[in-house]
């Protein structure tokens, strides 16, 4: 399988979707026009993990530290079709008013959501 571009998500301090590239589109499933002003969490974190996300975006929002912020980390994704696949994440905080997080995001193994999974996947 060819290597996959790293995806590139952008989304503001409540974790909505700002920005969301080509490669996002093609790891995740979902074009820009579904992803842009939905919740990341909605969209790519699995319902287990949501809770800490969200806990994470409350905290900084609060003046508190991140925990991920300038650090990559291996953590499990969902694509459009519900499939989970692990990915490594960077996070880098864009400091230009207002706050806004940038997410680069490769996948870890072979992954593709171009596709909908076989009837066997599902």
């Amino acid at each position: 399988m060819p290597e996959q571009p790293a995806a590139h998500v952008e989304m503001d301090a409540e974790g909505v979707v700002t920005g969301w590239d080509d490669g996002a589109e093609k790891l995740f499933g979902y074009s820009a026009d579904e992803a842009v002003t939905h919740a990341v969490a909605e969209l790519i974190v699995p319902p287990e993990l949501r809770p800490a996300h969200t806990r994470g975006l409350e905290r900084v929002a609060a003046g508190g530290p991140s925990v991920l912020v300038g650090r990559t980390v291996e953590v499990p994704a969902l694509d459009a079709f519900g499939r989970s696949f692990l990915v490594e994440l960077t996070i880098a905080e864009l400091h230009a008013p207002p706050a806004r997080f940038r997410g680069t995001i490769s996948v870890v193994g072979a992954h593709s959501a171009t596709a909908e999974p076989d009837s066997a996947d599902r």
